[in-house]
C-alpha cells in the first residue's frame, strides 16, 4: 500500500501542474467570446465578434501567416534533426552516447 502512495501523489501533482498551466488559457479564451467591450463575469453572451475583427485587420493576418510559416519550418527542421539524432544514437558508437540516452530516456 505504501508503494502506491507516491504514484497517486505524482498523478495529483501532474494534475495540479496541468490545471495551473491551462487555467489562464481557458480564462482568456472564454473572455474573448463575450459580447461586451470589457471582461465581465459571468459573460453576458457569446459571440465570435473579436475573431472576425482580427480577420479584418491585415496586420494581424500578416503576423498570423508569418507565425504559421515559422512554426511549419521549425517543425520540419526539428523533425529532421531529431530523426537523424535518434538514428545516430541507435546505430553508432560515440563519446557521450550514454549521457544522451540517459538524458532522453
Amino acid at each position: 500500500m505504501s508503494r502506491k502512495l507516491p504514484k497517486y501523489f505524482f498523478n495529483f501533482a501532474c494534475l495540479l501542474v496541468y490545471i495551473f498551466l491551462l487555467a489562464p488559457i481557458l480564462v482568456v479564451l472564454l473572455s474573448s467570446l463575450t459580447t461586451t467591450e470589457y471582461i465581465v463575469f459571468p459573460p453576458e453572451g457569446l459571440t465570435l465578434r473579436w475573431y472576425t475583427e482580427l480577420i479584418e485587420h491585415p496586420e494581424f493576418m500578416q503576423s498570423f501567416t508569418l507565425s504559421i510559416i515559422v512554426a511549419f519550418g521549425t517543425a520540419i527542421i526539428s523533425t529532421a534533426i531529431g530523426t537523424l539524432a535518434s538514428l545516430a544514437v541507435v546505430r553508432r558508437q560515440f563519446k557521450g552516447k550514454t549521457a544522451i540516452v540517459q538524458l532522453v530516456g
